[in-house]
């Protein structure tokens, strides 16, 4: 089964772009991202 959350890191490894990438583009809405207690997670 696949994840329907990932970790920034993990979330750049798919995507094939850089950790920093994936924080702007949660920054700017273009990718979602949640909370759960203190860990980020975004939507796969």
């Amino acid at each position: 089964m696949d994840k329907l959350l990932l970790t920034p890191t993990e979330a750049a490894t798919a995507l094939g772009i850089g950790r920093s990438k994936v924080y702007e583009l949660m920054q700017t809405g273009q990718l979602r991202s949640v909370y759960m207690g203190e860990q980020l997670r975004t939507a796969s």
